[in-house]
């Protein structure tokens, strides 16, 4: 068999077949992986696999020491059971390590690797783990081992993996998995102490390491949903690690890409086979979307202004989306539509595995636009005074409602008062900042200012001088007018000055006669006046 070599190198021109087959025969007696290509190049490459020398981590059982053909990476590593109170049987051979953490002080053990750590390429190695809450005279509160890689004993060069807190106190088993991103000729094993979420000291147990550390495939799937009562899934593989040369093969349905499309929902498992021989698999489900579509309604403030909004709020399916509103044949990636008439919307999204879902019916209206009910205005009474009126009646939009003279005045009162004959410009706007706007005029009486009293009336309902009132031709304040019988006695009182007695008290018909009458007020010209007199009430 020594001369296959070369026989394999030199015999170009023999039947290929025959030559393939004598080399292989060779190859598979010396256990090393051959890739063949007649008549071009021959290559040997071999998937890296690193020897952890004592795995099983066997030693004289101490304190401040490490098993053999390992070494202090960090403080006083300890080799177990039978120190500090554990006693706990190892999980493979006779003895573990124990170590201790805290935040000023860590230990760690190393080995020097018979073979470096590659940059990018995927490793795994398995240990066990567990917890123990006494160590010696310490109570601690949690474990947790963090993985490194280096070039020398001490060195955390970069961190490769860490377990995360644990508090089991059996025997577990883990597998870490990483990339180194430089090479490294030392790996090392430390209880890992975090600050940002320790209470107390950190204690682990380690043992029974896999005997090599595996260069190995790193298989990821991405699964798109298929839509419902369809066949629309899709599966994508990415592979990496080793050659980067790679044999595909999906169950159910025996295909040998790279992806597999027009799936239905269900469980999917790749095998994947290296140009190395190594084989990994990895399975994955492919689900029915779960593309759900709610919509929020932005109403305009006013009416007729076209504001209107639908927000649209997605989830499930695969982000990202595009919108469709009514029969656009262009998506938007854009949630939000603004600027809308009142009317009926339909809504659409579509996410990245093709899915769709759809809201109809969405209605969007107005406001009521405010409407202007009634405008009153009272004419200035006479020439010396300012005592005009505009009154405002309106309704619809969004109450309350502010009533303005723009450069004026601006309330919430709907009567204007103490107005000068001129035109106004008057403005109604709701809470909602809508309004309407008008013009109106305020007239004056041309004549002298002054209160005119009659000295008798006849409430007998034949619509003539059936209620006793002032005549006012003036702009008064604090106005009041009383009525008394003829012993003194209060029949009728109002701060009203367009209010008058109509002969009755309490709804009880007053008899004919004599009564006398005070009224008081501030003129026009904000002076103190006073009348008063005998009245006639005549049936």
């Amino acid at each position: 068999m020594k001369l296959l070599p070369i026989l394999c190198n030199r015999l170009e021109s023999c039947c290929l077949k025959c030559v393939e087959l004598l080399c292989k025969l060779w190859f598979a007696n010396t256990g090393l992986l051959l890739l063949v290509s007649f008549g071009v190049n021959t290559q040997t490459v071999d998937a890296q696999s690193i020897r952890i020398r004592n795995s099983s981590l066997e030693g004289i059982a101490g304190t401040e020491k490490v098993p053999d053909e390992w070494l202090k990476a960090s403080k006083t590593p300890d080799v177990l059971p039978g120190y500090f109170n554990i006693y706990m049987p190892a999980s493979a051979g006779n003895t573990y390590v124990g170590l201790q953490s805290t935040a000023t002080w860590e230990e760690g053990i190393a080995q020097l690797l018979s073979a470096e750590l590659k940059k990018g390429k995927y490793y795994s190695i398995s240990f066990d783990l567990a917890f123990t809450a006494v160590y010696g005279e310490l109570d601690e509160s949690y474990g947790s081992m963090a993985i490194y890689g280096g070039n020398s004993v001490s060195d955390k060069a970069e961190l490769l993996w860490e377990s995360g807190r644990f508090t089991y106190t059996g025997w577990k088993r883990n597998t870490a998995v990483f990339t180194p991103s430089k090479n490294y000729s030392y790996i090392s094993f430390w209880a890992n102490y975090d600050s940002a979420m320790s209470d107390g000291g950190v204690a682990i147990l380690l043992d029974n390491f896999s005997s090599s550390i595996i260069e190995g495939l790193h298989i990821t799937l991405k699964a798109f949903p298929t839509c419902p009562n369809s066949h629309t899934g899709k599966v994508i593989a990415n592979i990496a690690g080793l050659s980067g040369r790679y044999k595909y093969r999906w169950k159910p349905g025996n295909d040998s890409s790279k992806q597999v499309a027009n799936l239905a929902a269900g469980a999917y498992k790749l095998v994947v086979k290296s140009a190395e021989g190594l084989t990994d698999s990895a399975e994955i489900t492919v689900p029915v979307s779960d593309l759900d579509l709610k919509v929020d309604i932005l109403s305009s403030r006013c009416n007729g202004d076209n504001t209107n909004g639908i927000i649209a709020n997605a989830s499930g399916g695969m982000s990202p989306y595009l919108y469709y509103l009514n029969d656009d044949r262009n998506g938007r990636s854009v949630a939000v539509f603004d600027n809308l008439a009142a009317g009926n919307y339909s809504l659409m999204i579509k996410d990245l595995a093709g899915c769709t879902n759809k809201v109809e019916n969405i209605v969007l209206t107005d406001p009521d636009p405010i409407r202007l009910n009634q405008v009153l205005v009272s004419s200035v009474s006479c020439a010396d005074v300012a005592n005009g009126k505009i009154i405002l009646s309106a309704s619809g939009g969004t109450p309350p409602y502010t009533y303005s003279i723009p450069g004026y005045k601006s309330q919430s009162d709907s009567i204007f008062r103490q107005l000068d004959a001129r035109q106004y410009h008057y403005r109604i706007t709701d809470s909602q900042d809508c309004n309407i706007d008008g013009d109106v005029t305020v007239m004056k009486e041309w004549r002298e200012c002054a209160i005119f009293v009659p000295n008798a009336f006849s409430p007998n309902g034949d619509g003539v001088n059936d209620v006793f009132r002032a005549k006012i031709n003036d702009g008064v304040s604090d106005f009041r007018m009383a009525v008394y019988g003829r012993w003194g006695q209060l029949i009728f009182e109002t701060l009203d000055p367009n209010r008058g007695w109509d002969g009755k008290q309490k709804g009880i018909d007053q008899p004919t006669g004599s009564y006398l009458y005070v009224i008081t007020f501030t003129d026009g010209k904000a002076q103190a006046r006073k009348e008063q007199g005998t009245l006639l009430l005549i049936r």
